[in-house]
């Protein structure tokens, strides 16, 4: 097993982006009945989900999640030592997301995905 330890990191920011389409549960009541709908919230306390548009992806939100940390914290882009992100919908199999974000932010070489 390969380990690593990281000295002198700290987490400055974080942020979390949603595609700014909303669809409410109840709007499936035609399709699955107001009983099978009003159970669905009671069990699961979801009123709704984001959907995003057409061809956006998870990088497209990261992007734009990252870029406003960046600018708001007044973050320079070779500062950035290490970049997270947790998706369970990646771009691609490979390669990783947080890989694309990485060359669309243009971070160091040195900055790890």
């Amino acid at each position: 097993m390969i380990t690593n330890h990281f000295k002198s990191i700290k987490i400055s920011a974080v942020v979390a982006a949603a595609p700014s389409m909303y669809i409410q549960t109840d709007s499936y009541k035609a399709e699955l009945g107001e009983d099978t709908i009003e159970k669905f919230k009671k069990m699961t306390g979801i009123l709704g989900h984001h959907l995003s548009a057409d061809r956006q992806t998870v990088s497209d939100l990261c992007f734009a999640a990252a870029r406003e940390i960046i600018q708001k914290k007044k973050i320079e882009i070779e500062d950035i030592g290490a970049l997270l992100l947790v998706t369970q919908n990646p771009d691609y199999n490979v390669p990783a997301t947080a890989c694309v974000l990485h060359h669309r932010l243009g971070l160091h070489k040195d900055c790890i995905a």
